[in-house]
């Protein structure tokens, strides 16, 4: 990999789609989404509607079972993503080090074995892409 090319990332993020709620604190709303991709320690997802930097935002992941996971993290990026006509969105996650550790577990055990974990279906509505 050329040098350049390399992120700068703490741990490794896994590309993949987790259905969950996202809680902006600043002004009460909610909606769904889901994660493109994913650590212990942050998480990019897709959101409708515009985050500012250093927002406080609850993401509930919704795994296997009924229980959601529950984590607080603050906004650290926010864009326009065209293709999709919504926003992409970089979550770093602060506190919650139980439920950080509780998904670094999960996380680990889907690294190993992609067919251990039984993430639900996803319940996002796509946004319509007009193709030119």
């Amino acid at each position: 990999m050329h040098p350049f090319l390399w992120e700068r990332r703490r741990e490794e993020r896994l590309k993949v789609a987790i259905p969950a709620r996202c809680h902006p604190l600043e002004d009460g709303r909610t909606f769904s989404t889901v994660t493109l991709d994913i650590s212990s320690l942050g998480a990019r997802i897709l959101s409708d509607c515009f985050l500012p930097v250093k927002a406080g935002v609850r993401l509930d992941l919704h795994l296997s079972d009924d229980t959601p996971l529950t984590l607080c993290s603050k906004t650290v990026w926010c864009k326009k993503e065209p293709r999709f006509n919504r926003y992409e969105v970089g979550l770093e996650f602060i506190g919650d080090r139980p439920n950080c550790q509780a998904l670094k577990a999960l996380l680990d055990r889907w690294r190993r074995d992609p067919f251990s974990v039984d993430f639900p279906p996803l319940e996002v509505e796509p946004s319509v892409v007009e193709l030119s």
